[in-house]
């Protein structure tokens, strides 16, 4: 707060100086001996010009005031700061934008922003994820069929890192693919991610995953949400048919998607793109059970809001096994209700749906709606001091 008084401060003695500086040229002309009126209003014009070209020598010394006395949270590279509800950990400028581990005391959990996107945290007392769609993903497993031995998977998408924990703490292989080192960073030092991975690939994920060998996984996660919306080149046919390569004969994906549930148009596009690779895909959603004051939300309410949704595809058929009771745990309580909130893809409208490609994807615009109230979304559960100040 003192900063900030001290810097507008001085910025209005600036804007007062400029002022104080034209009107005092333009006295002296009306003063001057033998200066008619008309005279003397063209001299007070012709002087501005020259108290203009002081403006970009103030302007440059507020913007360097303002980097010296400014708020530290919005310019200094990897802050440790408190307030009154947040204490932020790191704070890092890196590939997608800054990126922040922040503590909330009240609510005692620790979050992870890249940009403008909330892309994982956890509550301090468990480590467990805020997020419970994404323990959704360990019901790769659980597929019959699948192997229970000698397993390998590909993370996509790191957040920090709740898929590939829990995978490699059930004795799975696991590599990840993370297009930003920043928040590979956050996930080892602040989320509990282990370090004894099998690999990790800071890259693009499309160019990864172009390149890998043929029938390298048993599964493959891909959660590449962020900003309220997804990279449209990694939902195309092209995408999929490299990652179906890539998996092998009995894998299965487990594909994140942020939206709609009765936005009908966009799944009924992401499930065919699905099948030209996978005969057999399902598709379960995160359904909030209360509105923001409490109230019990319907069904159809359910289905109108934004909400996490993960797709299941394989060459095989997707029947699960049931998970081991566990209601102690967010995993256990997410497995065991995950078949309960299945989204049917049988009722998807047919007409005008075609698979979406590298060369056609209208994503990015279907998306502008969701994105929009998924920024609402998270600026009610989380205060503006949030949003702005870090």
């Amino acid at each position: 707060m003192l900063t900030a008084a001290v810097y507008m401060a001085l910025s209005g003695l600036f804007i007062e100086l400029l002022v104080g500086l034209h009107e005092r040229a333009a006295s002296v002309a009306a003063q001057a001996p033998g200066v008619r009126p008309a005279a003397a209003a063209s001299a007070a014009i012709s002087v501005r010009p020259a108290v203009l070209r002081f403006a970009p020598m103030a302007a440059t010394l507020i913007f360097v005031l303002t980097s010296l006395l400014g708020d530290a949270r919005c310019t200094t590279h990897g802050a440790v700061n408190t307030s009154a509800k947040y204490h932020v950990l790191m704070r890092e400028e890196s590939v997608t934008g800054w990126v922040t581990v922040a503590d909330e005391h009240e609510r005692k959990l620790r979050l992870l922003r890249s940009g403008h996107s909330i892309i994982g945290g956890h509550w301090n007392s468990t480590r467990e994820s805020i997020f419970g769609v994404f323990y959704y993903a360990d019901a790769v497993r659980l597929v019959r069929g699948a192997p229970q031995a000698n397993e390998r998977a590909l993370q996509i998408g790191l957040g920090i890192g709740v898929s590939a924990r829990s995978l490699h703490e059930q004795g799975v292989r696991v590599d990840v693919v993370e297009l930003d080192p920043a928040v590979y960073r956050a996930a080892v030092q602040f989320f509990a991610l282990p370090t004894g991975l099998n690999a990790v690939h800071l890259r693009d994920a499309r160019a990864f995953v172009d390149e890998a060998p043929a029938a390298t996984y048993d599964y493959v996660v891909h959660d590449v949400f962020t900003g309220g919306s997804v990279p449209p080149a990694l939902f195309s046919r092209e995408a999929v048919a490299q990652l179906r390569r890539i998996l092998r004969p009995r894998g299965v994906l487990a594909m994140n998607y942020v939206g709609v549930p009765s936005d009908t148009r966009v799944l009924a596009h992401v499930a065919a793109t699905l099948r030209t690779a996978f005969k057999h895909v399902r598709l379960f959603g995160e359904f909030a059970t209360t509105d923001d004051a409490g109230a019990p939300l319907g069904r159809a309410e359910q289905m109108d809001s934004v909400t996490n949704m993960m797709f299941f595809a394989s060459a095989r058929p997707i029947v699960f096994r049931k998970a081991p009771a566990d209601s102690r745990s967010i995993r256990g309580t997410m497995l065991a209700s995950m078949l309960h909130n299945e989204i049917a893809l049988d009722g998807l409208p047919t007409a005008g749906v075609q698979p979406l490609t590298d060369a056609w994807n209208p994503l990015a615009q279907w998306q502008v709606a969701t994105a929009a109230e998924h920024w609402r979304t998270m600026r009610r559960l989380f205060p503006d001091e949030y949003w702005l100040a870090y």
